[in-house]
């Protein structure tokens, strides 16, 4: 187990020298449609992915013939990357593609156009001399399970006990700022959407969940998921326990009990979940997360789409190390309080 713990974190040591101490990767975007547009957005907003968009270039929009070969050789001039981002595969840009960059010692990937329609964590193996795409269909085993729940046992309670000498302080200026009890519960949906209560420290006026129907129409969201700014259900002293995320201590109850774990995809609201569509609802095949990718990468700044990408990533590569790696980035994002509110 120490060396375990010695490799992952010599692991995030060196990628944290090589963001540091490297300038980010050059990247030219090639491809059409929706699923360029959602790259486009990933690069801008994760810039721990440690890649600068360089050139987008819509595949309608280049020329043809010599203005085609022009086009793209100016833009593999300028980039580190070429990453083919379509809804379909052009073999034959891809091959032009491949043997520019080759040329150019430039590298040159492309994106699945199955992703997201077949199975999770998809990877290149070699059958028959043949490159296949392979997916993985099986569950992290029963001893990955029980590593990741003595480790939630054991941060949740070295957590409650960090907490412990100022509980009361908190609790004193809750009651002092507003009327009403000095935790909030809520049911939410966890594993495989079956309810259970969620505890938070209240930060808003006690009335806060009659007055939801003024200001938000469930029914009428464009997505499943829905976040106010500038609510004016939020206390003073609730506003300040949001700004740094302490109002979500009192999950680490929820994680010795086994209803959520330390990291994974922040559990939602049930009437909320009733209008996932099948696509949406991989976000319950694991028990939601005291903190996750959405807390480190944007939290209420990013759209329900964004949230669900990122997700998806965390959902079907599960490894402790990535657990790791967003528990070590929680705290910056935490004091920094993007998407704060």
């Amino acid at each position: 187990a120490a060396a375990a713990a010695a490799t992952i974190a010599f692991r995030a040591l060196t990628r944290w020298l090589w963001w540091r101490l490297t300038p980010p990767e050059l990247v030219g975007l090639v491809g059409d449609g929706p699923v360029l547009a959602s790259l486009q957005r990933k690069i801008e907003l994760f810039r721990e992915m440690h890649l600068e968009l360089a050139a987008v270039r819509e595949i309608a929009a280049l020329g043809t013939g010599r203005e085609r070969e022009r086009e793209l050789g100016e833009l593999t001039d300028r980039v580190d990357r070429i990453v083919v981002a379509a809804t379909g595969v052009e073999a034959d840009l891809i091959g032009y593609l491949k043997d520019l960059c080759r040329a150019r010692q430039v590298k040159i990937s492309v994106v699945s156009p199955l992703r997201g329609k077949a199975l999770p964590s998809e990877r290149f193996v070699q059958l028959a001399d043949l490159p296949i795409l392979e997916y993985n269909t099986w569950d992290p085993s029963r001893s990955s399970l029980l590593i990741r729940r003595l480790l939630d046992v054991v941060a949740a309670s070295v957590g409650l006990l960090l907490f412990a000498p100022f509980a009361v302080a908190i609790a004193i200026a809750i009651k002092l700022d507003s009327p009403g009890p000095v935790l909030f519960s809520q049911i939410r949906a966890g594993l495989g959407g079956r309810p259970f209560r969620m505890y938070k420290l209240r930060t808003m006026k006690v009335d806060a969940e009659a007055r939801l129907d003024e200001l938000v129409d469930i029914g009428r969201l464009e997505e499943p998921a829905f976040k106010l700014r500038d609510d004016p259900r939020v206390t003073r002293v609730g506003a300040l326990l949001r700004r740094f995320s302490v109002d979500e201590v009192p999950q680490l109850i929820n994680v010795l009990v086994g209803e959520m774990s330390i990291v994974g995809p922040r559990p939602e609201q049930v009437e909320v979940v009733e209008r996932y569509t099948d696509a949406e609802r991989i976000r319950l095949s694991v028990k939601p997360g005291v903190t996750g990718p959405m807390q480190v990468f944007g939290r209420g700044e990013l759209t329900f789409s964004e949230r669900l990408a990122v997700e998806i990533q965390y959902i079907e590569n599960p490894s402790l190390g990535q657990d790791l790696r967003i528990l070590i980035h929680t705290l910056p994002a935490v004091v920094r309080g993007t998407g704060a509110f």
